[in-house]
């Protein structure tokens, strides 16, 4: 009936997440190994997804302002703090302290995880920036610097990113970071992840504020309030585009400062064309265009102007990522996935592209797991139809399977014994031998289809979807090998078994175009 009605996944999980769970003790060697291994992999993923960023081609030190405005509580000024030795050169910070926004101009400093350290601070930090200005970049060097020093000293908090646009309303935080901690790091376990929350053993760096939209967006900064006032927490960042959070009617009270990151200037611009040796673009292009000047103001977009480029006329951000796609697409370095001749043509690479941001979009997902497909993702009645029916059809197989070979394994021994009683001792020892022999071999074959039960219902619900999608054309069959197709254009980045689009922009993008 579960599976007819469509709840099936959500009943599995409940007696997953309730029934099945323990609360057994945890020892300290194995917190020991759990650490290590998810800091091993934390330091995989995000060297990944820096290395991978559209971002990361842009050897441009970003110009900083603190705003302190823009969060609830107000500290005394920030000291000026001479910069350290390092490659970065030009990272600018200017400080607004007070209500009547008075600039104070300040020393460059070398990196974020400087205000995050500062004794003002205190780990407690938000984000701003326009879309595209490098939010997510700025928040994943901070993650990578956190990483080195937990791995270094093992009574550091372990930092994680969590996308905020998958909390759920009114759900508190501290039940959010446990749920999402196990489920996106599989390894955990939930007793785990409640007890590394509750004893301020992981920094939260939240992404995607504002992809909550307005009225979300004020719930969840009056969760993130309640849950950092509740408990002592070892730090908190969260990352939002500037307009969103002035417009939003809550404020981040229990942050304790905010940094914005300022638009290129102009010399910014021809500095990093000109060490590509691609001034001309300025002098062509950008300096008889105020739209796209302003574009190239932020990072995302010039690079993407770099790469895309081809002489053709670009005014918005929509033309640039059409632009971009077009480039990648006939790039003949960035084939090879599929043997010669047989990679998905370049009307059906969008289309599965267009199909995925769409469904990412709807679910208000950031990353894609192929397992992590569900139901919700049909759109027709009929597909729905029939994904009922042949599901019910295959677990109606495999239990009938399993009754029959239990039930006919009991009925051979009861039989054997009750003849064996009425005809005789030869009968008897006939019967016990047959009835072992019996159970020599189905009991290999039901005590293992009986064990893992949820696990082989997980695959039968699995296997049903991808193939109702396959055969609707929304999917490719070997779905792993498309995403590795999209990755080497540079649509998508694959973060361990993850999946995620390079931007969300460019996500958003995609998600907006027509299915062919």
């Amino acid at each position: 009936m579960a599976a007819l009605t469509g709840n099936l996944q959500k009943i599995i999980d409940f007696c997953q997440k309730n029934l099945l769970r323990k609360k057994a003790e945890i020892s300290e060697e194995k917190l020991t190994k759990l650490r290590k291994g998810l800091l091993n992999r934390l330091e995989t993923d995000i060297s990944t997804r820096i290395e991978n960023s559209l971002h990361e081609l842009i050897k441009i030190d970003l110009e900083m302002e603190q705003q302190r405005h823009q969060v609830g509580r107000q500290t005394s000024e920030l000291a000026p703090q001479e910069p350290e030795n390092s490659n970065l050169v030009n990272r600018v910070s200017k400080f607004l302290r007070g209500d009547n926004h008075q600039t104070i101009q300040l020393k460059p400093t070398q990196k974020s995880i400087e205000f995050f350290n500062h004794k003002d601070i205190k780990g407690k930090l938000l984000i701003l920036g326009e879309p595209g200005a490098g939010k997510t970049t700025e928040l994943l060097s901070l993650t990578k610097d956190l990483i080195q020093r937990a791995l270094k000293d093992e009574t550091a908090p372990i930092p994680i990113i969590f996308e905020l646009s998958t909390w759920k309303n009114d759900q508190p935080i501290r039940d959010w970071l446990i749920e999402k901690l196990s489920e996106i790091y599989q390894g955990i376990p939930l007793a785990v992840a409640e007890q590394w929350i509750d004893n301020q053993q992981l920094i939260p760096l939240l992404d995607g504020l504002d992809e909550l939209g307005l009225e979300r967006e004020n719930k969840c900064i009056v969760a993130l309030n309640q849950f950092l006032a509740s408990s002592f927490q070892p730090g908190l960042v969260v990352c939002c585009r500037r307009e969103e959070d002035e417009q939003a009617q809550e404020k981040l009270e229990q942050l304790n400062g905010a940094i914005y990151l300022q638009p290129l200037s102009d010399d910014q611009i021809q500095g990093y064309l000109q060490s590509l040796r691609r001034l001309s673009i300025w002098n062509n292009t950008i300096i008889n265009e105020p739209s796209l000047l302003e574009l190239c103001r932020k990072p995302l977009f010039l690079n993407l102007l770099v790469v895309a480029y081809q002489g053709r006329a670009i005014k918005n951000s929509s033309e640039l990522f059409e632009a971009y796609i077009e480039k990648q697409l006939n790039n003949p370095s960035l084939q090879g996935t599929y043997p010669p001749g047989k990679s998905p043509s370049q009307k059906r690479t969008l289309h599965y592209l267009i199909w995925l941001a769409r469904k990412l979009e709807a679910e208000r997902e950031p990353e894609f797991l192929i397992e992590g497909m569900q139901p919700t993702w049909l759109e027709s009645t009929k597909q729905k139809i029939v994904y009922r029916v042949f599901l019910g059809l295959m677990l109606g197989l495999m239990f009938g399977l399993m009754l029959g070979l239990m039930f006919g394994l009991m009925l051979g021994l009861m039989f054997g014994l009750m003849f064996g009683l009425m005809f005789g001792l030869e009968w008897l020892m006939l019967g016990l031998i047959f009835g072992l022999m019996l159970g020599l071999m189905f009991g290999p074959m039901v005590g293992p289809m009986v064990g893992p039960m949820v696990g082989l219902l997980n695959v039968i619900q699995h296997f049903t979807l991808r193939l109702i999608l396959y055969l609707n054309d929304d999917i490719p069959w070997n779905y792993a090998k498309f995403l590795e197709h999209a990755a080497k254009h540079r649509f998508i980045q694959r973060v361990g078994g993850r999946y995620r689009f390079m931007h969300d922009l460019l996500r958003k993008h995609f998600a907006q175009m027509p299915l062919s």
